[in-house]
Order: C-alpha cells, then structure tokens, then sequence
C-alpha cells in the first residue's frame, strides 16, 4: 500500500485526481478510459518514462483516478506526473508536481550548529528522547534505536548538591 501521508522521497505515494471531461469542461470525465503512455513520470527534469503502475478508476464507474507512484518513481527532489489522454478525445492535460520530503533518519553523532538545520535537531531530538541512555557514575551514553552502536556521549558529575552533564559529544 502506498503512504497515505505526505510525499517523501523513497517511499511509495499514493494520490487521487479527477480528469477534467472535454465534452463539459464544468465536469469531472466518469469512467475514464486510461491506456498505457497516458501517465508519464520525470524525475528532477529527467526523461519522462511511463509509469509503472497504470493509474485505475476507483470505485468502478466514478471519476476518482487513483495514481500509485512507486518508491523508485518517488526517488528524487521533484517528481512530475503528466497525464495527456494518448487518445486525445476524453480528457484534458493534467500536471502534478511533487517534491517528496527526504525520510528523517537516526542522527549517527551530533549535529554541529554552523550547520544546523530543523530536519537534523528534530532527529537529534528523536533520538535523544525515544532510544535508550546509559549513564554511569561519569558517563551518559545515547545508543542508537538497535543498540549496536553509540551516537554520543557526555561527562556527568554529581558533587552531592548539584547534578551536571557536559554537552553531547
């Protein structure tokens, strides 16, 4: 089943247009015919390549047309669908541009601020407050989601008054 959220890049997309009807241009086409070449993807400008999966006319007689693009298809900063009726008789030109979110991943060690973007603290901060930390008299340790690795790790100290932890390292 294709993601049912918002675009992100890798990751199948799903999405329902209506086709617009040349006999009435006020109408929706019900039960448009759709035929191979129809449906067109580019990838970051790229050559247009049809798509992998025809688009389908869902529930039977409607004029929802459900496009699947799949995780190959979604693999780029801007993905374009364009959609001409090979026939020419049916239906109007349809284009849909899409820039697919990159998927957020595990921080593999601290971010450095000069660098810092909100995509980077949010997975920082995932991380931080959803994986396992160790601490020991001197040491907490942030593990990856796995546990076969250490993200980073800060000096604590505990002076019998005051609890510290040194920045993440």
């Amino acid at each position: 089943m294709a993601n049912p959220g918002d675009p992100q890049r890798g990751v199948a997309y799903q999405f329902v247009i209506g086709l617009v009807s040349q006999a009435d241009r006020s109408l929706f086409k019900v039960s448009p015919t759709l035929a191979a070449g129809d449906f067109k993807v580019s990838k970051d400008s790229g050559a247009a390549a049809n798509l992998a999966s025809l688009p389908t006319v869902s529930p039977a007689g409607s004029s929802d047309v459900v496009v699947v693009l799949s995780a190959t298809e979604m693999t780029a900063d801007d993905v374009v669908v364009n959609a001409v009726d090979a026939a020419g008789a049916e239906w109007d030109p349809v284009k849909i541009a899409i820039r697919p979110e990159p998927v957020l991943t595990e921080p593999a060690g601290v971010f450095a601020w000069s660098s810092a973007t909100p995509r980077n603290v949010l997975a920082w901060l995932g991380a931080l407050s959803s994986n396992e930390v160790r601490q020991t008299n001197t040491l907490q340790t942030l593990r990856n989601r796995a546990d076969s690795a250490t993200i980073a790790t800060a000096a604590v100290a505990d002076d019998g008054t005051t609890a510290t932890r040194d920045s993440f390292t």
